[in-house]
């Protein structure tokens, strides 16, 4: 059995697959998009390895899908500020920018992960990019320490 098939994992695995930025994975983050209890966790994991931001490109559904229950109060507090994706927009966005990705290739906010990549977006990002990019920056550059990223940014 896979590590995204065991009950209760899934949301690890799809944090994962964002950590990790390959786009080999990308499909399968588009697929768990139709389940509403990750749907925005995937959303997410999406953006975080493409760049491409859901709701500034109108890829994000209007409000929660039919049948969306907040029964996992942590999934609820974990994504309530994250947009609901339209798998459906974004897997044909995909489908025409996919190409630009190599597989195998790491990426962060769609750019191959490198040392400056990972500088620009702890200037210019969402608190929750600069915390990502903060502890990939530490990762790929041993002489750097991690950045509180809960500090104000100026």
């Amino acid at each position: 059995m896979e590590l995204g098939q065991i009950e209760g994992q899934i949301r690890a695995v799809i944090h994962s697959s964002a950590v990790l930025g390959d786009p080999h994975a990308v499909d399968w983050i588009i697929s768990k998009m139709s389940q509403t209890d990750v749907s925005r966790c995937a959303g997410e994991a999406f953006s975080r390895i493409t760049g491409i931001d859901i709701e500034k490109n109108q890829l994000a559904l209007e409000q929660a899908p039919p049948g969306y229950e907040e029964a996992d109060e942590l999934a609820v507090a974990e994504d309530e500020s994250l947009a609901w994706p339209d798998g459906d927009k974004i897997k044909s966005i995909w489908t025409n920018h996919g190409s630009h990705f190599i597989a195998g290739q790491r990426y962060f906010m769609g750019k191959a992960i490198c040392s400056d990549v990972l500088k620009d977006r702890l200037r210019d990002a969402s608190q929750r990019e600069r915390h990502a990019a903060a502890l990939e920056l530490a990762l790929v550059d041993a002489g750097s320490a991690l950045i509180n990223t809960r500090a104000r940014v100026r």
